[in-house]
């Protein structure tokens, strides 16, 4: 009877140490940021692209805003990124030029994923120009935002405008965020160029999501300490009860 006391003992602090081991808690945090005060991370810049200082820009078409004379977060570095900032995007027609983040590891991710930016674009509609925004899964580059079409018509901004975006089905290890903008002359169109605006502006980066936290192993170590006292005690008992036999 003590003998299978003592290995329900083992049986018990066996089931008990392979729970806690187990057993992980959801915690919300702020996976990745970026302010644009530098380029310390490692975004890579395609042609035009820039990380600088947020100026305003003139000689822009009559319905577009210029660029922002201010970041969003109006701090003392004022950074920004964007396409010529304080300028306005060429017109020349050319393929998709990137703005691309660095390798952002998301595989430790659960439940709902967010991404956020602040943008101040000005553009004209696709096919003429096509800003757009895309993610990687670690297989393939994702469409996140196509460009505005003729129904859209163009995108005018006049201040710092919120944008948020639910990724949580691309997250990956090896997850990576990347701005564009290409342009395109269509023959037989009567407007043949696109019409001139400041393009990208982009501030306050952030993606915010859900990390699985293991409970630690070490909570369980008392009652190991103390699971050792009982089975010691029960063997010294059933020793003494052999020998008094």
């Amino acid at each position: 009877m003590l003998r299978n006391a003592s290995r329900f003992f083992v049986f018990f602090f066996v089931l008990l140490v392979g729970t806690f081991a187990q057993q992980s808690v959801s915690w919300s945090t702020t996976l990745f940021s970026e302010d644009f005060s530098d380029n310390s991370v490692g975004w890579t810049l395609g042609n035009e692209w820039q990380i600088g200082s947020a100026t305003a820009s003139s000689g822009q078409y009559i319905d577009f805003f210029p660029d922002p004379g201010f970041d969003h977060t109006l701090t003392g570095d004022n950074g920004v990124a964007g396409i010529v900032i304080g300028g306005n995007a060429s017109t020349t027609p050319h393929e998709f030029e990137y703005l691309v983040s660095p390798v952002i590891d998301l595989g430790g991710t659960t439940g709902l994923t967010v991404l956020e930016y602040y943008r101040w674009l000005n553009t004209d509609f696709s096919p003429f120009m096509n800003a757009t925004v895309d993610v990687f899964n670690g297989t393939d580059w994702i469409n996140l935002v196509p460009a505005p079409n003729g129904s859209d018509g163009i995108i005018a901004d006049s201040s710092w405008t919120v944008q948020a975006f639910d990724i949580s089905s691309y997250v990956s290890s090896t997850f990576r965020l990347r701005y564009g903008l290409s342009v395109e002359i269509i023959p037989g169109q009567t407007q043949t160029l696109p019409l001139v605006g400041g393009s990208w502006n982009i501030d306050d980066i952030r993606i915010d999501g859900e990390l699985a936290v293991p409970v630690p192993l070490p909570a369980a170590l008392p009652l190991f300490a103390a699971s050792l006292g009982i089975m010691g005690f029960i063997d010294w008992r059933r020793k003494r009860a052999i020998t008094a036999a």
